[in-house]
């Protein structure tokens, strides 16, 4: 399994765009301490099949749905 986990004082969303190809093509499970806005993840991580799993800690868990390929 793949992981990012993002501690970058608010600026998760600049990181997560800059990576939005590498978690199209790995699918990794996404920790971040700050969540983008609702509007950020409806545009750019919903459609790869993302969406929100709980927490870790008092960190924000993204999972992309079992068995969706968007590849």
């Amino acid at each position: 399994m793949a992981l990012i986990q993002l501690d970058v004082e608010r600026q998760e969303r600049q990181a997560l765009t800059g990576a939005l190809a590498t978690i199209q093509r790995c699918r990794p499970a996404i920790i971040v301490e700050t969540v983008p806005d609702e509007a950020w993840i409806a545009a750019h991580l919903a459609p790869l099949g993302y969406g929100s799993a709980g927490m870790v800690g008092p960190n924000a868990l993204f999972l992309a749905s079992a068995g969706q390929d968007v590849r």
